[in-house]
C-alpha cells in the first residue's frame, strides 16, 4: 500500500505544481494587463497633449501668416507713398 501511495504522490505534486504555475501565470497576466492599460492611458494623455500643442502651433502659424500679410500691406503702402512723394518731388523740380 505504501508503494501505491508513493506512486500517486508525484501526480499530486504535479497537480499542485501545475495549479501553482497556473495561478502564477494568471497573476502575471493580470499584472501585464494592468501595465498595458496604464500605458494606454499614458498614450491617450500624450496624444491629447500633442493635439493641443499642434493646435497651438497651427494658431501661431496662422498669426504669423497674418503678420506677414500685414507687413506686406505696409510695404505696399510705403512703396505707394514713396512713389507719390517722388512724383511730387519731380513736379516741384519741373516747376522750378
Amino acid at each position: 500500500m505504501n508503494a501505491e501511495r508513493y506512486k500517486s504522490l508525484p501526480m499530486q505534486e504535479n497537480k499542485l505544481n501545475f495549479e501553482e504555475q497556473l495561478k502564477l501565470h494568471i497573476k502575471l497576466l493580470r499584472e501585464k494587463i494592468y501595465s498595458v492599460r496604464q500605458e494606454q492611458q499614458k498614450m491617450a494623455i500624450l496624444q491629447s497633449f500633442l493635439r493641443f500643442k499642434k493646435h497651438q502651433l497651427d494658431e501661431s502659424y496662422r498669426r504669423l501668416d497674418d503678420k506677414k500679410m500685414e507687413i506686406a500691406n505696409w510695404e505696399c503702402n510705403l512703396t505707394s507713398k514713396a512713389k507719390k512723394l517722388q512724383e511730387k518731388d519731380c513736379r516741384l523740380e519741373a516747376k522750378d
